[in-house]
């Protein structure tokens, strides 16, 4: 007890009581250090001490004291300046990086996050509602314009893709190797440089043509093969897409030129009848370019590409009467049964909008009765909707292709047309696309019950 009392004797008084009377020390000279048992004792008697004057003095004391000692002038300058500079960068702040750096940042960031995040979904998504306004801005811009802004942005990789599972029964192989996972397709005119193949087929089209390219424009040829050489065909739908390039040419060098030049990395190659000479169009001298190309595509290592040849719309001429333009494409599709073709694309006019489908159901109905179905028939244009492209199909195409109705309409026309398609089918009572093919040639048979009704569908 004698030891706590004299370290609280000496916590209490400090240094002074070591100092003889009549002596004033401003500043100690040595700090004394206690053990931790006895340095707790003195703080706690100080503290006790402290409290029962303070309670008993307080009044007297504070009025001792006096008012409180005004900053001095360095220091009051310092916080005026800082107080200033506060409210000049809290006036300079905008509602946006007030409303972040406020109480409600939290908030105001979970809702910035999450329309960002459905913002980037719905341009991703071609179904989406937001795309439904695209048709109005690409009619504003115009055709011309209109193309090539849906180019600029296929070939930045910025078209929204088809997310939405094609109906099975869409899937048609004519011939071995040559399958379409959808029966609608890119017409050639529209990506004619071969820029972005893989973001159309991404788009929802089952096959893409590219071109037309000239086969005598050595550059323009380069550029396409390149383009095509370069394309990544890793991507799932890319993988089961189709990609063809049309060429056009008036000679059977510049074609067979063309054909080795491209055939390594397209699924077929289109050979455009509008460029060549008039004794060229002649049935067996068709045939025997028909042969030669045929040929050159069938060299390219891996089995080449398939054979096609386009009828365009002014074939054989542009004020050609329909009988006129029937007997052209017989003898086309002639020549392409002599030379080994795959099959013929005929062409009904650019603009799907102005396109007569009732022509072109004739003119297929025809060639189809005149091959006896032997050739994979296309119809190019004619089709504003999924039911008019079933009717070409039940005239004896195989599958459609569109290009104007991609500007006019934007980016969802190909769901649209695969959708009313697969509608019409069930409706009319076909298990799939391929028994809907040349079925108006067919004896009529009696209604049978539909399985698809049946199933719920």
């Amino acid at each position: 007890m004698a030891a706590v009392s004299m370290a609280m004797r000496l916590a209490g008084r400090g240094s002074r009581a070591l100092l003889p009377s009549g002596h004033e020390l401003r500043r100690p000279l040595v700090t004394l250090r206690l053990p931790p048992p006895l340095a707790a004792c003195g703080a706690l008697a100080r503290r006790a001490s402290r409290g029962a004057a303070g309670r008993a003095t307080a009044p007297s004391a504070r009025a001792a004291m006096g008012p409180p000692e005004e900053l001095p002038e360095n220091l009051r300058k310092i916080m005026d300046d800082y107080e200033r500079k506060m409210d000049k960068d809290e006036d300079s702040q905008g509602f946006v990086q007030r409303l972040f750096l406020g109480k409600h940042a939290a908030v105001a960031g979970i809702f910035f996050a999450s329309t960002i995040m459905y913002l980037m979904n719905a341009i991703d998504d071609v179904t989406s509602e937001l795309h439904q306004s695209t048709s109005l801005l690409l009619r504003l811009l115009g055709p011309e314009a209109a193309q090539r802004f849906l180019l600029r942005a296929a070939a930045w990789g910025c078209l929204p893709s088809d997310y939405d599972k094609d109906d099975p029964y869409l899937i048609i192989e004519p011939q071995e190797g040559l399958r379409f996972f959808t029966p609608v397709g890119l017409a050639s005119g529209f990506d004619v440089g071969a820029v972005g193949p893989n973001a159309f087929l991404n788009l929802g089209f089952g096959f893409v043509e590219v071109g037309p390219v000239e086969a005598a424009n050595a550059e323009a040829l380069r550029g396409v093969r390149q383009r095509l050489a370069a394309r990544d065909r890793t991507d799932q739908v890319v993988h089961l897409g189709l990609v063809g390039a049309c060429i056009r040419g008036s000679t059977s060098a510049e074609l067979l030129g063309a054909t080795e030049a491209l055939g390594a990395y397209v699924d077929y190659i289109t050979l455009d009848l509008g460029p060549l000479p008039k004794a060229a169009r002649v049935e067996s001298a068709l045939g025997r370019l028909v042969l030669d190309v045929v040929s050159a595509a069938n060299s390219v290592p891996g089995g080449g590409p398939a054979v096609f040849l386009k009828v365009p719309a002014g074939y054989p001429a542009r004020a050609a009467r329909d009988t006129e333009r029937v007997e052209a494409a017989g003898s086309a599709a002639a020549a392409a049964l002599f030379g080994g073709a795959a099959g013929i694309i005929l062409a009904h006019g650019e603009d799907e909008e102005l396109a007569d489908s009732g022509a072109a159901a004739e003119l297929l109905s025809e060639v189809y009765r005149r091959t006896d179905g032997r050739l994979t028939l296309i119809a190019s244009g004619g089709v504003r909707t999924g039911r008019e492209a079933l009717e070409l199909i039940e005239a004896g195409a195989t599958v459609v292709q569109i290009s104007h109705l991609l500007v006019s309409e934007g980016p969802q026309v190909c769901r649209r047309l695969k959708s009313e398609m697969s509608q019409a089918l069930m409706e009319r009572n076909y298990v799939s696309l391929q028994d809907a093919v040349g079925a108006a040639h067919r004896k009529k048979k009696v209604k049978r019950r539909n399985p698809w009704k049946a199933m719920g569908a």
